[in-house]
């Protein structure tokens, strides 16, 4: 786990969400990321990239 400044001033392509039942949130809340290109890796119910 990073500090959230972290990942906001790094930027990375891809971002591995382990809370998966708070997906929904998370991915709301960090709208920024995928603005900017992001990407979340889930992995429940099954893997896939948003």
């Amino acid at each position: 786990m990073v500090p959230h400044q972290r990942f906001a001033d790094d930027r990375p392509p891809y971002a591995v969400l382990f809370a998966w039942n708070h997906a929904e949130e998370i991915m709301a809340k960090e709208q920024e990321f995928r603005d900017a290109g992001g990407r979340w890796i889930r992995y429940v119910p099954g893997v896939r990239v948003d």
